[in-house]
């Protein structure tokens, strides 16, 4: 038995020790203020730099992207290594992620005029 748990212990950080050299793959839409591309292809705003304050704290290799919002929740439920940031927290997707911190509260409202139909 210890020879077979010194097998999987082997095998275990092996595999966690390929994942650590891989980039983890951060995507989202544009959605200023909290995130666009410069005409530089510079990716920036508030929740791009709060993701990489605590992306670069840890010492994890990553890459942002912008995309899509459609292909951007598609890879996260599809591909290893990738996740997607600034999503709304609905009950739909609440059991189809793990759900890290919120980078920032939105509220969103509809306002009308007091006459409008």
């Amino acid at each position: 038995m210890t020879r077979l748990a010194s097998l999987l212990f082997a095998c275990l950080t092996a595999a966690t020790c390929a994942h650590a050299d891989e980039p983890l793959i951060f995507t989202t839409e544009a959605y200023p203020p909290f995130s666009f591309r410069e005409q530089d292809g510079t990716n920036r705003g508030g929740g791009i730099d709060q993701l990489k304050a605590m992306i670069e704290e840890i010492g994890r290799p990553y890459d942002i992207q912008i995309m899509p919002w459609a292909r951007a929740i598609a890879l996260a439920e599809t591909q290893p290594m990738h996740c997607v940031f600034a999503a709304a927290r609905t009950p739909e997707r609440e059991g189809r992620f793990k759900w890290v911190i919120p980078l920032f509260v939105n509220r969103s409202i509809l306002v009308a005029r007091e006459d409008s139909p």
